[in-house]
């Protein structure tokens, strides 16, 4: 079982940081979620 990490919203912070996750393969899945439909 891997690691999943869920960054809730994609602005200034979320998007910054899911893709520091993905660059330091932290995770084996990430979800990212927002409130304005098609954001991520």
């Amino acid at each position: 079982m891997g690691i999943h990490i869920a960054v809730i919203g994609n602005g200034r912070i979320g998007r910054p940081t899911a893709y520091s996750v993905l660059n330091e393969r932290l995770a084996d899945e990430i979800s990212l979620v927002d409130i304005k439909p098609r954001l991520s």
